[in-house]
């Protein structure tokens, strides 16, 4: 592959390098990057570059419990492994070593299937469309039934059908002869 770096990574940004040395430039920038002007990625950069560890030295650690009870389930630390998109491309069955190191540490994971985000993202759309609270279920309802592309077109084409009618409706109570 190439050279990689002599250190022994500790901290993220550790990580980082090593990472942008390891990856293909477009999956490094795919993790490394936030959505457009990457505001809310910085922001949160800041926000956790406030806080503060009160390091303790020379203690007993050998009786440290972080257990903690998550939805009725008692887990081994307070934190859920979730996903990032394309994470077969990061690593060999990238979500699958990722189930086995959350079920070996005792946390939760979570996964969305290619069917849920679509499920999802047309529950999201018909919302958003102003169809919610039924039309939302109805949405989700038939992106299962007929999968998420279809459902996409057939809200975008009951939308248009929503905006022609506004349309006409809205033009035909203009008065051509009202010039103000």
């Amino acid at each position: 592959m190439g050279k990689t770096l002599d250190i022994v990574p500790a901290t993220s940004l550790d990580y980082r390098k090593l990472a942008e040395k390891r990856l293909p430039r477009f999956l490094f920038d795919y993790v490394d990057g936030g959505a457009n002007d990457e505001l809310t990625m910085t922001a949160n950069g800041d926000d956790f570059g406030k806080i503060r560890l009160k390091q303790r030295v020379l203690r007993d650690v050998s009786h440290t419990d972080t257990s903690t009870t998550l939805f009725a389930e008692k887990v081994s630390m307070p934190m859920v492994l979730a996903p990032i998109g394309l994470a077969g491309m990061m690593a060999r069955r990238g979500e699958a070593q990722a189930v086995r190191v959350a079920n070996e540490v005792g946390v939760p994971f979570t996964l969305s299937t290619v069917g849920m985000r679509g499920r999802v993202m047309a529950l999201f759309t018909m919302a958003f469309l102003g169809i919610s609270p039924l039309g939302s279920l109805l949405g989700g309802w038939i992106a299962h039934r007929v999968g998420p592309r279809d459902t996409l077109l057939g809200c975008a084409f009951v939308m248009f059908l929503v905006g022609v009618v506004f349309f006409r409706t809205w033009s035909s109570t203009i008065d051509p002869t009202d010039q103000r």
